[in-house]
């Protein structure tokens, strides 16, 4: 009785997040927050990072923009050695190739048009395209129509990129070839202290051929209010999102997923010393078992000198407990970035990370990163999973149990330099030791990663 009253709570507060906050603050926003003075700040509602537009007080406007990004790796042992069986080559070299172009109309005060095409190869590695992330030959990456509500509200329906936060569930995937899309409806509101977002999404499956992008089979809601002023230099967040996906395996099993997320984050960027705390909980349902898991991700930096800053980050997601009791622990990182960037594709999920790292500015244009990542299985009943919560361990011909937990130990060196707002290029070296549980539950070489990355855009 108790889990089908649960049940009926986050089908409830799913749909009071897709109806609800979009009827308040569309007819009446100060049932919400009541009135406030509002002084004059940008309308930039242009989401993706490539871009930015606003609605001024010219009535017609064009505008281009767009990207040109190269990103050359080579690996050592991919993916710790476990590849598919069509795989020729364990050690490849490839070139991540990608060009996005925008343009903006502008038709009065109150309207305007936001189109941006895709075309991102993989080139010199012989494996077949087996990842979504890869290559999507031409692709209409965002389309939408932007609505002036009022003067401090916006509407934005169509295709689109968004992001959230510190990208840790809602991200556009930007180290990827590809970056994440989504169609539906965002609302965005201005006030004094906050800012708010109501949404309603359906994600992009991108596919490497021409023009055949398709909607996933799962949808997200829900609202986000951002960069709420505690004192001058810190701020939270405070959000909930409602997932209901067909789409998702758990330990390979598939079923129907009705997920709600609430938590909440609270950051410091400026001074000396500079942090990030998130935590977030979920609930809901998947097939007949009810939902129950946590995510903690932290941050915490030190300015020693004008140049060094010491830092310790980490996360603590814990695992499903039990395999054969009726709820679910493991915890869905909706459509968050990858983790650990590029040189092993693993996730957060059932993981608990320590993360030291030290940071040197080399120039005020430049800086180097050093970072340690000491990665292990929060719990011993639950599997591993990719940065796109697909199962990573145990292996589907493999599911045997194990009590080991460690994951892999990584190394990994960066050095980033900007030159001005146009280029960005990053050289960056990783190695990661595989773990006993790697070892244990198949394939578990040690992964050398070496890679450049440029940009330029205009």
């Amino acid at each position: 009785m108790f889990n089908l009253l649960l049940h009926k709570f986050y089908i409830v507060s799913g749909s009071f997040c897709k109806i609800v906050f979009g009827f308040l603050l569309i007819f009446s926003p100060d049932l919400l927050f009541g009135q406030f003075a509002y002084k004059s700040r940008s309308e930039d509602f242009a989401l993706s990072k490539s871009f930015s537009d606003s609605l001024s007080n010219s009535k017609r406007e064009v505008k281009i923009g767009g990207e040109i990004r190269e990103y050359l790796q080579s690996y050592q042992n991919l993916n710790f050695g476990q590849i598919p069986a069509s795989f020729s080559d364990p050690n490849p070299t490839q070139l991540w190739h990608r060009v996005l172009f925008n343009t903006s109309f502008k038709l009065g005060n109150h309207f305007r048009i936001f189109g941006q095409l895709n075309s991102t190869f993989r080139l010199f590695n012989p494996n077949p395209i087996v990842s979504q992330v890869d290559q999507n030959s031409l692709s209409i990456q965002q389309l939408f129509g932007e609505f002036k509500l009022s003067k401090h509200s916006i509407l934005r329906l169509g295709k689109m990129e968004t992001y959230f936060g510190n990208d840790r569930l809602m991200a556009n995937r930007e180290g990827p070839n590809n970056r994440n899309s989504y169609v539906g409806v965002n609302i965005r509101r201005y006030f004094p202290k906050v800012q708010l977002d109501a949404f309603y999404l359906h994600p992009m499956i991108q596919k490497p051929e021409f023009l055949n992008d398709q909607i996933a089979d799962e949808n997200i809601s829900g609202v986000y209010f951002s960069n709420w002023k505690l004192t001058k230099n810190a701020a939270f967040d405070v959000y909930g999102m409602y997932l209901e996906s067909n789409a998702r395996e758990y330990l390979y099993k598939s079923g129907h997923e009705q997920r709600l997320t609430l938590g909440s984050r609270i950051f410091k960027t400026t001074g000396k010393w500079q942090y990030v705390f998130e935590n977030a909980f979920q609930g809901g349902k998947f097939n007949d078992l009810t939902i129950g898991a946590f995510m903690s991700i932290w941050d915490v930096s030190y300015a020693v000198s004008k140049k060094v800053s010491l830092a310790f980050s980490g996360t603590y997601v814990p695992g499903d407990t039990d395999s054969n009791d009726d709820k679910l622990g493991t915890f869905n990182t909706l459509f968050a970035k990858p983790p650990f960037g590029q040189t092993v594709a693993l996730n957060i999920t059932n993981m608990v990370n320590w993360s030291p790292y030290i940071k040197y500015q080399l120039h005020p244009k430049s800086f180097v990163i050093l970072r340690t990542s000491l990665v292990s299985r929060a719990s011993t009943n639950d599997g591993i999973y990719t940065p796109n919560m697909q199962q990573y361990r145990p292996t589907a011909n493999k599911l045997t149990s194990s009590n080991l937990t460690k994951v892999t130990d990584m190394y990994v060196v960066e050095w980033n330099l900007f030159p001005n707002k146009s280029i960005q290029t990053l050289l960056e070296f990783g190695y990661s030791k595989a773990g006993d549980y790697l070892k244990e539950t198949g394939a578990g070489k040690d992964v050398t990663y070496i890679a450049w990355r440029g940009a330029y855009r205009f």
